[in-house]
């Protein structure tokens, strides 16, 4: 959550509606990571809801949603490195 908050107030400081002021090469980059990673991460808890109302068991559903939240963070932590 911190890096999103980290992420929203850098690209508001950086661009100005209207104007012809870009943000940074490193922040454009940084934006397109963004936006890229929390895509996955869409991705793969659509995936995740879809197959629990296909399989609904108790112990698969519990499994898989740890290993979900784990894999969201592995991705998540990709844009922070």
């Amino acid at each position: 959550m911190g890096n999103w908050l980290l992420h929203e107030l850098i690209c508001r400081a950086y661009t100005v509606p209207g104007s012809s002021i870009q943000a940074p090469g490193w922040l454009r980059r940084y934006s397109s990571a963004y936006r890229y990673q929390q895509k996955r991460v869409r991705f793969l808890w659509g995936v995740h809801a879809l197959l629990a109302l296909l399989i609904q068991h108790p112990a698969w559903l519990a499994a898989s949603t740890l290993f979900t939240v784990f894999l969201s963070f592995c991705i998540l932590d990709e844009t922070a490195s």
